[in-house]
């Protein structure tokens, strides 16, 4: 219950940050009043993992990243958002503008470009959203293959972004 009056105090003093946050991820009113109602139950209902003195407004990023990232992945398994959104979708936390989002997405697609076959397939899987599991029933492949995949690919396309960083 103490917790709880903190987080009102807390939020109150960042509900600002907070919309920003959410109009970010949705660029929609109506999905980032959701965004941050969901956010604000599920941190009040997650009290006990939230340390006192910590930084609150990491804490409840993190959160509403959470909450954010896995609706998609919902939305995506019952096909309820069109592969065109996807990538726009799950990069939008990551950049501010639309000008440094086409950018970052030219290099990322540039690099994955240069990855092996095996490396492409799973790197785009990881970026439409699924889980582990469902990349093994995919692929119909063991769990322990996929997670050994996206580990040699992800490390793959850190030299291949490291190299067209050094290019430029």
């Amino acid at each position: 219950m103490e917790n709880t009056c903190i987080f009102t105090s807390e939020i109150n003093q960042i509900q600002g940050y907070l919309r920003g946050l959410a109009w970010k991820y949705t660029k929609n009113e109506n999905d980032a009043n959701d965004l941050i109602q969901d956010t604000i139950c599920k941190a009040i209902e997650k009290t006990k993992y939230y340390k006192r003195g910590t930084n609150f407004k990491a804490w409840i990023s993190v959160v509403m990243r959470n909450i954010f990232i896995n609706g998609y992945r919902k939305k995506r398994k019952y096909n309820l958002v069109s592969v065109e959104e996807s990538p726009h979708i799950l990069n939008s936390y990551e950049t501010s503008s639309t000008a440094e989002y086409n950018l970052f997405s030219e290099e990322i697609n540039s690099a994955i470009a240069q990855l092996t076959p095996k490396s492409k397939e799973i790197i785009t899987l990881c970026k439409l959203g699924f889980s582990y599991k469902d990349m093994a029933d995919r692929l119909e492949l063991p769990l322990g293959t996929i997670k050994s995949r996206i580990h040699i690919a992800r490390k793959s396309l850190q030299v291949e972004l490291k190299k067209i960083n050094h290019a430029a």
